[in-house]
């Protein structure tokens, strides 16, 4: 929905599906930090390993709570 960051839709559909979403928020940058979906966390699978999020096709700079 127009407003919503790529975070808000995250946890939306993680919580409207019954998917396990384990993140840490900071404050004061208004940001989220996701450590694990699915039980599947940072680092599981080396230590490059994570969570991005794609933006019409672009890795964004900013955060996932940039609000759209």
């Amino acid at each position: 929905s127009e407003g919503e960051s790529v975070f808000d839709v995250l946890q939306r559909v993680c919580r409207d599906n019954g998917i396990h979403m384990e993140y840490s928020w900071t404050p004061m940058y208004n940001s989220a930090y996701v450590e694990g979906i699915a039980n599947l966390y940072e680092f599981d699978v080396g230590s490059l390993s994570g969570w991005m999020d794609k933006d019409n096709g672009w890795f964004p700079t900013d955060d996932s709570g940039k609000r759209y």
